[in-house]
């Protein structure tokens, strides 16, 4: 849905105990509330700037991503990867705590399975440890990371599949599965493969 009431407002900075300054771009499309996280003022500014220039432009906005048609890459160009931050990024700011632990753990099990087979992989419980405690809490994206995490993320970004590749039965299928499995392959409780596939995650 597309909308083209939409209101920008301030950078909220957030200064945390011991974690390095993040700033908060914060917007409204339709009644929908929007926020993106950066790590520097600059960026902040940018991506704040290229939004008011959209609202000048009377460009409407999605009601999903937030954004205006002129900010959002070519389909081809979008891995599965970066889909799922701009996800998490709308979902974090109204859900709850419980929520955001039920997203951040079925987006975990499925992302490291939607991949390329790249030299390189890392261990998939690493994999899953630096998405969860990482990539896709926004705050914790700014936290020092160690070496072996950074070499995952780095791999990761390289690996992730392209968002058309999806609609291969063959592609979606294993990380489907995993919804229901533990990380020794086992399955999962049936309370955590019904939270994963239709807990918060499943929200629009």
């Amino acid at each position: 849905m597309k909308s083209r009431e939409v209101r920008i407002r301030g950078i909220q900075v957030n200064t945390l105990a011991k974690r390095k300054k993040s700033y908060t771009v914060r917007w409204v499309v339709g009644t929908e509330p929007k926020s993106r996280t950066f790590g520097t003022r600059a960026l902040a500014d940018n991506f704040r700037s290229d939004l008011m220039q959209a609202v000048n432009r009377g460009e409407a906005f999605d009601t999903d991503t937030g954004l205006p048609g002129s900010m959002v890459p070519p389909q081809e160009s979008v891995t599965w990867l970066a889909f799922v931050r701009r996800y998490v990024d709308m979902k974090w700011p109204g859900a709850a705590a419980k929520s955001r632990e039920s997203m951040t753990d079925a987006l975990a099990a499925v992302t490291g399975l939607l991949i390329q087979d790249l030299p390189g992989r890392p261990d998939a419980a690493l994999l899953r440890r630096a998405l969860r405690e990482y990539e896709l809490p926004p705050a914790a994206r700014q936290l020092d990371q160690p070496t072996e995490v950074i070499a995952a993320l780095r791999w990761l970004g390289k690996a992730s599949r392209p968002l058309p590749s999806l609609a291969e039965a063959s592609v979606i299928r294993p990380a489907l599965d995993a919804l229901g499995l533990r990380m020794d392959g086992r399955p999962a409780a049936a309370t955590t493969t019904r939270r994963r596939a239709y807990g918060r995650l499943g929200e629009r």
